[in-house]
């Protein structure tokens, strides 16, 4: 009889991410085989709630954890060379939402109304779209922000469609941004499980749940991000979409203001990834998307 093994999963500790845990969790459970999988946060001794990803990701780089569960959009463009992502999940709804109070679309909203946005690139985009409202800058999460909407002191907020799935409060959005309006950062919607290079037992169980066509969108995202810019900063949104062997990609650069935005997109077979994303990088760079870049990384850090 082969020998059981345990193993630990490590999330964060906001609610989103422990639904997202327990999906895992399950998943993980129903092709365990002989092993045996529990949740790091389940451990009183350990005292302390993970919110932090550098600290979720030392966690498995250190082995106090086998699996590290996070969004795909939450992680380091650059991280230990220690882990690797071993699976991606299905992937959900990749795009931003808007909560507002006034229950209007983007369009239909009122000039100078309060808007929060978290990411410096997705203001960008809106201040693209609509430069009179007031985008204000709030790190809440969402139970925050919509303490903030309900005590009326914003207008209202964006959040990603991802979150507001996993928390069942579809029914609060009046709006789901399509491309057009906010290229998404790249990874969002997917969940990844992190593991340490070279852990045979971690790689074996998270790749019976990885879903192929998630994988392979969010690798290229991150390959486009990284041919782009450097340390993943600079306002670029970027989208994937693997339908079998085909796929598209398109990226869009907007600057802090909103008053310049570059949007590119290409095609491309399985196998030509290398191909169409220099092909895609040429074409944002030669419009003025390095210049744009800079600007993101000469706004300083609170």
């Amino acid at each position: 009889m082969a020998k059981s093994v345990a193993m630990t999963v490590a999330g964060k500790s906001d609610p989103a991410s422990r639904v997202s845990m327990a999906s895992v969790l399950d998943a993980l459970r129903e092709t365990a085989g002989n092993t045996e999988f529990s949740d790091y946060s389940d451990s009183a001794s350990r005292g302390r709630t993970m919110t932090d990803t550098s600290a979720l990701l030392g966690l498995v780089s250190r082995g106090r954890a086998d699996i590290a569960v996070l969004e795909a959009g939450e992680l380091p463009l650059k991280f230990s060379g220690k882990l690797e992502i071993g699976a991606v999940l299905q992937r959900g709804n990749p795009f931003n939402v808007i909560i507002s109070d006034e229950e209007m679309i983007l369009d239909d909203l009122p000039a100078g109304i309060s808007i929060a946005v978290g990411d410096p690139g997705l203001k960008g985009q809106i201040l693209s779209y609509r430069d009179d409202i007031d985008l204000v800058d709030r790190d809440e999460d969402y139970a925050g922000l919509r303490e903030l909407l309900d005590r009326g002191e914003i207008g209202g907020f964006v959040a990603r469609a991802w979150e507001v799935e996993l928390l069942g409060r579809q029914d609060e959005v009046v709006e789901v941004f399509t491309s057009s309006i906010c290229m998404p950062p790249a990874g969002q919607g997917a969940v990844v499980l992190i593991i340490r290079s070279g852990d045979r037992n971690a790689a074996a169980a998270v790749r019976q749940i990885s879903h192929p066509a998630s994988l392979s969108e969010v690798m290229l995202e991150r390959m486009l991000l990284g041919a782009v810019s450097r340390d993943g900063k600079g306002g670029i949104g970027v989208l994937a979409e693997f339908d079998e062997d085909e796929f598209g990609l398109s990226a869009a650069i907007v600057s802090p203001d909103g008053s310049m935005k570059i949007v590119s997109e290409e095609q491309g077979w399985k196998g030509d990834e290398l191909k169409v994303v220099k092909s895609l990088v040429e074409d944002l760079l030669e419009k003025g998307g390095e210049e744009i870049i800079e600007m993101y990384r000469n706004i300083p850090e609170e």
